[in-house]
C-alpha cells in the first residue's frame, strides 16, 4: 500500500514539474502568470504577475485585482490582503472588479473565523450586489459559517443543505462533513426533492458516475429517470431501458400528471435511443406520433412532435409531416412557430403543391428573424417558378439579393440571377498596417485571451475605455498580429467592419494551396472561418484539430498520401491548412465540382453525402441541402456558403 501511495506522490509531482516546465516557456510575464495560476503555483503566479505590472503603464485596476485574487488563493498574510483590497477600494472606487474584491474580503475573514466582520461584510454585500449563480455559492457558504458560529444549527444545517444541492461539486467534501456535524442526531431529514436538484445539476454537469454511486436509494420515479439518463450517457444502455421500460408502463388510470410525465420522458428516452441504435424513420415518427397524442400534458411535446416531424419528412412522409406540423402551429408552439410554418410549406412543395406552398411561406416571409424572412422569400420565388410564373420569380429574387445578399438565400438568390461567378482570386484587400500608440493594449487584450474567465470579465470595460476609432485600430492590430480568432470574437463586441468579422486569416499560406490544388480562396477561407473561427489551437469535442479541424485518422492519410510525415502538428496552420484544403480538393473531385456537396461531405462524410443523394434523387441543390437530415451538417453548409459570399465581396 505505501509503495501505491509512493508511485501516485511521484505522479503528481511528476505532472507539477512538467506543467511548470511549459509554463517556464513562456515569454511574457502576465501569460507565465496565468500559467501558473492554472498549475496551482499560486507563488510563482504572484511574482511574475509583479513583474508585469512593473513594465505596464495600463490596467492598473486589472493588475492590482489580479495580485488579490492569486494572494487570496495563496493564502498570504491576511492582514496585507486586507490592506491591499482597501487600497484598491479607495483608489478605483468605480472598477467592476470591486464585486470579486468584497467577496475575496469576505473570504478572508471566513477563513480566519472573524465571524463579526464577516457578517458586516455579508450586509455590504448583499446591499451593493446582485451577484451571479456562480458568485452566489460563497454567499450561502459564508452566511452558514455565521449561523453556525452563531450557534444557529438548524438554519446553519439548511443553508449547507441548499449548497449540496445546488453546487454538488462545490467544496463536496467539507460540505458533506458540515452537513453529517450538524446533524448527528439526524434530526434533520433530507428532502426527496433536493437530491432531484443535486442529481439533476450531476446530470447536465456530466457528473454520470458520481450519480450513479450517490443515487444508490431509487426513492422516486424521478430519480430513477436521472438514473436511467445516467446510464445511458455512461455507457451501461441495458439497466438504462430496463428503468426506462419499468417507468414506462406505468397505468395511465392511476398516476397523477408528474407520474405521467415520468412515464412520457422514460418513453421518449426509449424512441431516442432507438433512433441513434436503427434508421427506421417512419417507424420512428409514428412512435413520437402517439406519444405526444398520449400525453397530452408532457412538457417537452413542442420537441417530440417537431422531430416527429423531421423524421417524416426524410422519409419522404409528407402528408403525415403535413399533420404534425400543422398540430404544432394550432397549439401556438413557443419553440417552433417559424420552422412549423417552413415545415408546412415544404411538405405541400416536394408534394408537387406550388399554389398551396407559396401561400404558406408568403406568411412565413412576414417573420421578425432575418433568416426566417429569407426562406420564405426564396422558396416563394421557387414556387413561382414552378408554376411558370418566371417574372414574378425573379422580382422576388432580385429584391431578395438586393436587401439580403450577405446571407445563404441571397447566395441562392444570386445563383439563380446568375450573378454568383466563382472568383478564385481576392479582388479587394485592405491594406493594415500596425498602431504602435495602441501597441501595449494589443498586447494586454492577446495575453489576457489567454485567460478565457477573466477576459470574459473585463472585455468588455476595456472596450468601453476606447474611443470608436481606438476599437478599430484595435482589431487592425490583432490581424497584424495574426490573431484572427481573437478579432472575430471582439468584432462582435463593438462597431466593426466586414474584414474583422471575416477576416482573410493566414492568406498568403491560402494563396499558396489554393494555387496548388486549384481551390477557390473564398471556399478555404470560409471553411477555416466556419470550422474554428481561425482558431488554430481549437479541439472540437470529437478530437477534431486545428482550424479546418481535420480528425487525426484524416490527417495521417491526407499526409501519407502527400508523402509527408503522417505525424505533423495538427496545430501548425501551415501544415493544417494545405492537408485541409488537399482534402477540399478531393470532394470537389467527386462531387464534379458541386460545393453543395463537398462542403457536406468535409463535415458529415463523403459517404453519408453518397446515402443522401440516392435517397433524394433527382432533387436540385438548394432541394436537397433543405433535406440534409443532419441537424449539424445542414446548418453548417448554409453557414460556409453565407461565409463564402463575404470574402467573395472583398
Amino acid at each position: 500500500m505505501k509503495k501505491i501511495f509512493l508511485i501516485l506522490i511521484l505522479l503528481v509531482l511528476t505532472v507539477i514539474e512538467s506543467n511548470a516546465n511549459q509554463c517556464n516557456l513562456i515569454k511574457s510575464s502576465l501569460a507565465k502568470s496565468f500559467c501558473y495560476e492554472r498549475a496551482e503555483d499560486y507563488n510563482l503566479a504572484l511574482k511574475n504577475l509583479i513583474q508585469a505590472k512593473s513594465k505596464s503603464s495600463k490596467f492598473g485596476d486589472f493588475y492590482d485585482f489580479y495580485e488579490i485574487k492569486l494572494r487570496n488563493l495563496s493564502k498570504k498574510d491576511s492582514e496585507e490582503s486586507k490592506r491591499k483590497i482597501e487600497k484598491f477600494k479607495k483608489n478605483y472606487p468605480d472598477s467592476i472588479f470591486n464585486k470579486d474584491v468584497d467577496l475575496f474580503l469576505a473570504n478572508i475573514l471566513f477563513r480566519n473565523s472573524n465571524v463579526s466582520e464577516l457578517k458586516n461584510q455579508l450586509k455590504i454585500i448583499n446591499k451593493k450586489y446582485k451577484l451571479s449563480y456562480r458568485n452566489k455559492k460563497y454567499l450561502l457558504l459564508f452566511e452558514a459559517k455565521v449561523l453556525e458560529k452563531n450557534d444557529e444549527t438548524k438554519k446553519a444545517f439548511f443553508k449547507y443543505l441548499k449548497l449540496w444541492s445546488q453546487y454538488p461539486n462545490f467544496k463536496k467534501e467539507f460540505i458533506n462533513q458540515k452537513l453529517k456535524s450538524l446533524n448527528r442526531t439526524k434530526k434533520y431529514k433530507i428532502k426527496i426533492s433536493e437530491k432531484i436538484t443535486r442529481y439533476k445539476r450531476l446530470l447536465s454537469s456530466g457528473k454520470y458516475k458520481q450519480l450513479l454511486e450517490e443515487a444508490n436509494e431509487l426513492e422516486s420515479d424521478e430519480i430513477k429517470l436521472l438514473v436511467g439518463k445516467s446510464y445511458i450517457k455512461s455507457g451501461n444502455h441495458k439497466k438504462g431501458l430496463k428503468i426506462f421500460s419499468e417507468l414506462e408502463k406505468k397505468s395511465l388510470k392511476e398516476s397523477s400528471l408528474k407520474d405521467l410525465n415520468i412515464s412520457a420522458d422514460a418513453k421518449f428516452q426509449i424512441i431516442l435511443f432507438n433512433l441513434k441504435k436503427y434508421d427506421d424513420n417512419n417507424a420512428t415518427a409514428k412512435e413520437l406520433t402517439k406519444l405526444y397524442k398520449k400525453y397530452p400534458n408532457f412538457p417537452k411535446n413542442e420537441k417530440v412532435a417537431y422531430l416527429a416531424a423531421r423524421l417524416y419528412i426524410l422519409n419522404k412522409d409528407y402528408k403525415d409531416a403535413y399533420k404534425v406540423y400543422d398540430w404544432l402551429i394550432k397549439t401556438k408552439s413557443k419553440s417552433y412557430l417559424d420552422d412549423s410554418y417552413w415545415g408546412l410549406g415544404w411538405s405541400e412543395y416536394m408534394m408537387g403543391n406550388y399554389k398551396d406552398a407559396l401561400n404558406i411561406f408568403a406568411y412565413l416571409e412576414q417573420s421578425i428573424k432575418p433568416y426566417y424572412k429569407t426562406k420564405g422569400m426564396y422558396w416563394k420565388a421557387r414556387c413561382l417558378e414552378k408554376m411558370g410564373e418566371k417574372r414574378e420569380s425573379i422580382k422576388i429574387l432580385n429584391d431578395l439579393y438586393s436587401n439580403y445578399n450577405y446571407g445563404y438565400y441571397g447566395y441562392l438568390a444570386s445563383n439563380k440571377l446568375g450573378l454568383n461567378n466563382k472568383n478564385s482570386q481576392l479582388s479587394k484587400r485592405k491594406v493594415i498596417k500596425f498602431n504602435d500608440q495602441l501597441a501595449e493594449t494589443t498586447l494586454f487584450v492577446s495575453t489576457l485571451y489567454k485567460n478565457r474567465p477573466l477576459y470574459n470579465r473585463s472585455i468588455k470595460n476595456l472596450l468601453n475605455q476606447l474611443s470608436k476609432e481606438n476599437r478599430g485600430i484595435l482589431l487592425d492590430n490583432l490581424i497584424v498580429n495574426k490573431e484572427f480568432n481573437l478579432t472575430i470574437n471582439l468584432s462582435y463586441k463593438v462597431n466593426s467592419e466586414e474584414y474583422h468579422r471575416y477576416p482573410l486569416g493566414f492568406i498568403e499560406t491560402v494563396e499558396k494551396y489554393s494555387e496548388i490544388y486549384n481551390v477557390e480562396q473564398s471556399l478555404i477561407l470560409a471553411l477555416s472561418r466556419e470550422e474554428s473561427l481561425f482558431d488554430v489551437n481549437a479541439i472540437s469535442v470529437v478530437g477534431a484539430k486545428g482550424l479546418m479541424q481535420l480528425m487525426d485518422k484524416t490527417k495521417a492519410n491526407l499526409a501519407r498520401e502527400l508523402n509527408k510525415s503522417s505525424n505533423i502538428s495538427s496545430f501548425n496552420y501551415e501544415h493544417n491548412i494545405e492537408l485541409g484544403t488537399y482534402y477540399l480538393s478531393k470532394l470537389l473531385k467527386k462531387f464534379d465540382g458541386n460545393y453543395f456537396m463537398a462542403i457536406s461531405a468535409y463535415n458529415a462524410g463523403p459517404h453519408n453525402v453518397e446515402k443522401w443523394l440516392k435517397r433524394f434523387e433527382g432533387l436540385d441543390n438548394d432541394e436537397f441541402v433543405e433535406n440534409i437530415p443532419f441537424k449539424e451538417t445542414h446548418g453548417y453548409v448554409k453557414r460556409v456558403i453565407r461565409s463564402i459570399t463575404k470574402y467573395r465581396n472583398f
